[in-house]
């Protein structure tokens, strides 16, 4: 879910989901512009998952391209 562009409402959608799910062991939701209180619903969501084993988060691109910035 890379650059999926969730948002605050995604993020709190996903981590809902992230409660009820018992089979998703990866996931990554890097570059998604997801704020604190998006961050914040994910890390509730995550606590209550008992199967989750890797959550991959980032918000920062790293290019060597100055003009490629614009497509984070």
């Amino acid at each position: 879910m890379a650059m999926a562009g969730l948002g605050q409402e995604g993020a709190e959608l996903l981590a809902r989901a992230l409660r009820e799910n018992r089979t998703l062991l990866e996931l990554d939701v890097s570059l998604n512009r997801i704020n604190g209180e998006g961050a914040t619903a994910i890390a509730k969501g995550v606590r209550e998952n008992d199967t989750l084993q890797v959550l991959k988060v980032t918000n920062k691109c790293y290019f060597i391209e100055p003009a490629l910035y614009s497509k984070c």
